[in-house]
């Protein structure tokens, strides 16, 4: 791998450290002291291009992963699968870190977006009979429901609400 490539490569890591330590050093102020650094969104914009673009490029070359792949690319290949497993789970960890403080929204969005009430629970939600939700949406277009593979209506809770 040649010296730019490699040089593409530390400087996505860096990019993404730096994004990591601002975003937490900004929600640590926020959370203690209501302030928050007034530069956080503008660095972070920077450093995401920054991801972005150098970042997938190098990305698409290797076929995944970046510096992660550098470092296992030089290993031995006894060691690659027990380290590419603790690479995958590390993500997955941080990944839900992330999320878990904000568990509560992440449901209540997935129970407003996903489409799981069919026609009859819409309807009583809703206070309407399952023919005027059908004749709504033939002569209006609204609601729009997704349709299951068998064909039928597939309602979310922000469908029902408006």
């Amino acid at each position: 791998m040649g010296v730019i490539a490699v040089a593409a490569e530390v400087v996505v890591v860096i990019a993404i450290a730096i994004d990591l330590a601002i975003t937490f050093v900004n929600t640590v102020l926020r959370v203690l002291g209501g302030n928050s650094l007034v530069w956080a969104q503008d660095a972070s914009s920077i450093s995401l291009n920054i991801i972005a673009f150098v970042g997938g490029a190098a990305f698409f070359r290797r076929g995944g992963g970046l510096a992660f792949t550098l470092l296992v690319d030089r290993l031995s290949s006894a060691w690659r699968p027990a380290v590419d497993a603790v690479g995958l789970w590390l993500v997955i960890f941080c990944a839900f870190g992330v999320l878990f403080p904000f568990r509560e929204y992440v449901v209540g969005v997935a129970q407003r977006q996903l489409p799981i009430l069919n026609i009859n629970e819409a309807s009583k939600l809703c206070g309407l009979s399952p023919s005027v939700l059908r004749i709504w949406e033939v002569r209006y277009g609204w609601p729009a429901p997704k349709r299951k593979p068998n064909g039928y209506r597939a309602y979310n809770l922000a469908q029902v609400e408006e």
